[in-house]
């Protein structure tokens, strides 16, 4: 149905296919992940996903020139191949829980977790335009995509608070020199790779959770990006994006200024792993079944040769 509405367009258009012209394009996305509506009796975390900048560049063929003028007829086609960066700045704070092992054995439930992530999504973006010319300088477009995600990152941190516990596991207890429980105050650099399908084992360090308490023994010092989930299949970010988008054009003396807006009709995650920050009675992950979109502001300058 998506692909239909693509070849609709072309075809609309195919009668002012008399000439072309090439133009290079670059320019910036101010984008964010739209979450649709999420619905949870937990009210005790903070999750939010602000917005991103990043940047798209390649090349454009304008269809519907004429040959003897170079005017624009009433309607043109146009035809991209980009490279588009789009993503969110990823926001959390609230209960969880952690597992350090090694040979101390040691568990954590978190009170207060804060991760920040930076995540970055480029794509392989083919977008489809018609345009309907107001003027030789003015013009109005409408018109969809397809894209394929080609990286796919996430930079950030994750800082945790809260009371470590040694688990007892022989007879008899720890000595007294060892007190039951710890306070843990500690920051993890968060460097995600979503498109390798590793599970990413959690690395261990000689850096410990408190300086003034040995005994608590390692902590990772770096996580791989499917680290806390559980066996599932699958990236954690679907690869095919298909959208609709909007805007408008200016161009005179071989310059091209355009602004629209994208909408993503696909669901970006996959939700095999975007999981709520809360469990189910079974203590496991509720997974989020919602549609997520990329959304973008688009902004681009380019020049004919």
């Amino acid at each position: 149905m998506k692909f239909n509405i693509l070849l609709f367009m072309a075809l609309l258009c195919a009668t002012t296919m008399n000439a072309q012209r090439v133009q290079f394009v670059g320019g910036i996305n101010y984008s964010n992940i739209r979450l649709g509506k999420t619905t949870t009796p937990n009210t005790n975390f903070v999750e939010k996903y602000n917005a991103f900048s990043g940047y798209q560049m390649g090349l454009k063929v304008e269809l519907g020139h004429d040959e003897d003028t170079e005017e624009l007829g009433l309607f043109s086609l146009s035809l991209e191949a980009l490279l588009a960066q789009k993503g969110t700045n990823y926001y959390y704070s609230g209960p969880s829980s952690r597992v350090w092992i090694d040979d101390k054995n040691i568990e954590s439930k978190g009170n207060i977790v804060e991760t920040k992530i930076e995540i970055a999504n480029t794509y392989l973006k083919l977008p489809i335009s018609i345009s309907v010319n107001v003027n030789q300088s003015f013009s109005f477009q409408l018109g969809g995509y397809a894209a394929w995600l080609v990286r796919s990152t996430g930079t950030g941190t994750m800082n945790y608070k809260e009371t470590v516990t040694p688990k007892q596991t022989q007879t008899p207890p720890l000595s007294p020199d060892r007190p039951a429980t710890y306070k843990a105050k500690f920051e993890i650099p968060l460097n995600f790779d979503y498109l390798d399908g590793s599970e990413g084992a959690i690395i261990l360090s000689d850096s410990l959770l408190c300086a003034a308490n040995p005994a608590l023994g390692m902590r990772p010092a770096s996580v791989g990006a499917y680290y806390d989930r559980e066996e599932r299949t699958g990236l954690m970010f679907n690869r095919l994006d298909l959208g609709l988008h909007g805007g408008v054009k200016l161009e005179g003396g071989g310059w091209v200024l355009s602004a629209r807006v994208s909408y993503g009709l696909s669901d970006v995650f996959n939700n095999e792993y975007h999981a709520n920050p809360i469990l189910d009675d079974n203590k496991k992950n509720v997974l989020n079944t919602n549609t997520q979109r990329n959304i973008s502001y688009e902004l681009s300058l380019g020049f004919s040769f």
